[in-house]
């Protein structure tokens, strides 16, 4: 349990750092954004951001609309699936890939590369998610929303 909890936090740290914006439309757009208040976590901390409720917590340098977009999908997640989303996250690698691939497809439609050894897919797919599958399995979940 405590390695699960220690992935879970790790796996938060680099996936919002993989792409900057690059003038694409705001990941907002592409859904009904929910009320949220951003607060700053420090640059020290072990995750890159996080969303909790109505609240989305991002380090300084994720504060941009690609790690904002990425975190309201799972504050739309959560919303829409309260209890559905905590357990399943927590407890099955294929729902943490399909919760997490969704959000990723907001950072795919801003242009940030899915293929390759710094795409989103091989990140979604490294040991940080505790994914036992494969990028191209990541890769096909993240095209899914598209």
């Amino acid at each position: 349990m405590r390695r699960l909890r220690i992935a879970t936090v790790f796996m938060l740290t680099g996936a919002l750092a993989a792409c900057e914006p690059r003038g694409a439309r705001a990941p907002s757009s592409h859904f009904n954004a929910p009320t949220h208040d951003l607060h700053t976590l420090p640059e020290w901390a072990p995750v890159g951001g996080f969303a909790v409720g109505r609240h989305v917590f991002l380090k300084p340098s994720q504060q941009n609309a690609i790690g904002i977009g990425h975190e309201l999908v799972h504050l739309r997640q959560q919303a829409e699936h309260p209890l559905w989303f905590w357990v399943s996250y927590a407890a099955s690698p294929r729902w943490r890939l399909r919760w997490e691939a969704e959000a990723y497809a907001v950072q795919a439609r801003a242009g940030c590369p899915v293929d390759g050894e710094h795409g989103l897919a091989a990140y979604l797919a490294g040991k940080a998610y505790l994914w036992p599958g494969t990028a191209e399995e990541a890769k096909r979940e993240i095209l899914r929303f598209r």
